[in-house]
């Protein structure tokens, strides 16, 4: 390209600049201008070519000289600062001038000039001296939430590693960031050892009844984005060796946009807390055993004072007995069957709160409950003089429930309203079905409930009567017995009174069976007993002989063994029929004889029923597969005993 063809190129290039430009020879001849330019100097940009740079400046020609010699040194911008005048007013302007071309043997030099005008440039330093004091106050701002991270972060880590549960921090790919002390004590790895490394190669945890390996917290944690909880029986293996019980969480650590950065993982050594875990489960065993052994020592004589009344009773309807004696037996049968239904709810209290009650449901007609469970008060109720209106033959409303459960539910209600109603009271029983449930109301006459009792009726231990005479007797579970066991059958119970001296009503809630057979539901017809070979055992002579003097009476005949050896020698000669086998036998239990009676072909096929003060479900589930057909709990019920007897003819 020649000279002339490069000038008319760079002066398009001009053209184009916002700001004034000229090319001017290295001795002061302008070649070229710009239309900015142009406009600054008069006359427009064509008529300034082949002009003097110093026709225009107010400077002298050495001045501008030594100017334009600095520039055509120079192939960067030289700053420098004339005066340019035109037609209508002189202005400064600032200019910056660099060689464009350098002199040669055809040309002399090219230097490029652009003006500025010094308002224009001290706005312009203006505008950069306020962008410089913003990049200024946003360094400083930055460098202010800068350093309250930094504090945040450390008031975190202090936070962290002064806490006395174990913490562990990851990154989002599972890595160790941070450790406490106590996470380094417990794993017995460091900070220095553990960072970076895999959360699972550091935090190594196991099931701890099978020490199987247990999923990580932090690998749910990244994978589902929720908080987590460890699971329970869950043993942390030390870098030694050395295990710990261990519980707690582990959580998402998030940004601003809810990205997850990492976990933190938060547990403690609950070693201490099992201990006392299992403290706790070992006084509960030793309270369950020694109320069962209490049990077992109450019953024993009640069993003997039990098969008393039944014999006095079973004697005065041989002969005649004065009123006097009559009425001493059917008081001394009251107290008994109170006595055993305390022992009763002894027991039941702790077993069903601890959850070993297992429920054997059926169809059942709730009416034949009610009358099953209203004789066995009875006696009671009418010794008050109390009536007691039970609901009026009807279609049978069909549960599905644990009759003598379900029975011990309404005899506890009946007693309770006999306890608390004067002679000449009333109890009125009604049953109906509702939306699908069967609604029973026991409604009394009695004292009533207190406002403020009837949120409480249902605790244990909760007594209406706190008077030092006590007189109407109880514990005060027999409500809350009614309410688990209610609660167990899918059923509710409520109390409502309107308060002292205005009676007391307990509804009973439970579900309608569905597609049940009222039929199969009925209680069959009480059969006659033909006489049966009965042997009893028992090494309490008095429950042994008056057990059999009541069986005596219906026919049966008798033989009697104080032990195991006695019971096997007795059974290979008598053949019995029926045994009643004591289970707490001196030397050799009933566990044994009953199945050293299976072995013999005299007693192969006998009923043999286990009678027994331990009556928890554990010692039926041990009877049972020791080779007893049934399980009966001192003191044993006439009745009970001889359906039993009946069914196996």
């Amino acid at each position: 390209m020649s000279v002339g063809a490069a000038r008319d190129a760079v002066a398009k290039v001009l053209a184009l600049l916002p700001e004034a430009a000229l090319l001017v020879s290295a001795d002061g001849t302008i070649q070229a201008a710009n239309e900015r330019a142009g406009d600054i100097l008069g006359g427009g940009a064509t008529r300034l070519d082949g002009r003097r740079l110093s026709d225009f400046a107010a400077e002298d020609a050495h001045s501008i000289a030594q100017y334009l010699r600095l520039c055509a040194r120079s192939t960067r911008p030289v700053p420098g600062a004339l005066t340019l005048k035109s037609e209508a007013r002189h202005a400064a302007y600032r200019s910056e001038g660099a060689l464009l071309s350098p002199a040669s043997a055809d040309s002399p030099g090219v230097l490029l000039l652009r003006l500025v005008s010094k308002e224009a440039a001290v706005n312009r330093f203006i505008a950069l001296n306020l962008r410089l004091d913003e990049l200024g106050k946003e360094m400083a701002r930055r460098q202010r939430a800068e350093a309250a991270a930094r504090e945040q972060q450390e008031l975190l880590r202090v936070t962290l590693a002064s806490i006395g549960d174990a913490v562990i921090t990851t990154d989002a790919s599972g890595c160790v960031t941070f450790m406490n002390r106590v996470a380094e004590r417990y794993t017995g790895w460091s900070q220095a050892q553990a960072q970076g490394r895999a959360l699972e190669e550091v935090f190594n945890i196991v099931n701890e009844a099978t020490r199987a390996p247990v999923e990580s917290p932090v690998a749910r944690v990244l994978r589902e984005g929720l908080t987590v909880g460890l699971a329970n029986h869950t043993v942390l293996i030390a870098k030694d060796g050395s295990t710990r019980p261990i519980d707690d969480s582990g959580a998402p650590i998030r940004d601003a946009h809810g990205a997850i950065l990492g976990v933190v993982l938060v547990f403690r050594d609950i070693t201490e807390r099992r201990a006392q875990e299992r403290e706790r489960i070992d006084a509960d065993r030793r309270k369950d055993e020694f109320l069962a052994m209490l049990a077992h020592e109450l019953r024993n004589p009640l069993a003997v004072l039990s098969s008393g009344i039944q014999l006095l009773r079973r004697a005065g309807a041989q002969r005649p007995v004065d009123d006097a004696a009559a009425r001493a037996a059917e008081a001394m049968e009251r107290q008994i069957a109170q006595l055993a239904r305390l022992v009763d709810d002894l027991l039941d209290v702790s077993r069903i709160t601890l959850g070993k009650i297992e429920l054997r449901a059926a169809p059942a007609s709730l009416q034949a409950v009610l009358r099953e469970a209203a004789e066995g008060v009875l006696p009671a109720i009418e010794a008050r003089g109390i009536e007691l209106i039970m609901p009026a033959p009807g279609e049978a409303l069909i549960v599905q429930a644990d009759v003598s459960r379900l029975s011990q539910v309404f005899g506890n209600l009946l007693s309770n309203a006999a306890k608390f109603s004067d002679r000449g009271g009333r109890i009125v029983v009604s049953c109906e079905a509702h939306a699908g449930q069967a609604v029973v109301r026991v409604r009394d006459t009695g004292i009533g409930i207190a406002p403020e009792l009837i949120g409480s009726v249902f605790d244990l231990f909760v007594q209406a009567d706190r008077s030092l005479a006590r007189s109407q007797g109880g514990l005060g579970v027999g409500l809350a017995i009614a309410k688990l066991i209610t609660e167990m059958h899918q059923g509710s119970i409520e109390a409502h009174s309107e308060g002292i001296g205005r009676g007391s009503e307990f509804v009973v809630r439970l579900p309608l069976a569905r597609g049940a057979d009222p039929a199969a539901a009925q209680a069959p017809e009480p059969a006659r007993i033909t006489p049966r070979r009965i042997l009893v055992v028992d090494d309490n002579a008095d429950a042994a002989h008056m057990l059999a003097a009541t069986l005596e009476l219906a026919q049966h005949e008798l033989r009697v063994a104080l032990d195991g050896q006695e019971a096997l020698r007795l059974a290979a000669a008598f053949r019995p029929q029926v045994v009643l086998l004591d289970i707490g036998l001196p030397g050799m239990d009933g566990y044994e004889v009953v199945q050293r009676l299976r072995q013999s072909p005299a007693t192969r096929e006998a009923l043999i029923i286990a009678v027994s003060g331990y009556g928890g479900a554990a010692d039926r589930r041990r009877a049972r597969q020791a080779g007893f057909d049934h399980h009966l709990t001192k003191p044993i019920a006439a009745g009970a005993l001889e359906a039993l007897i009946a069914q196996d003819e």
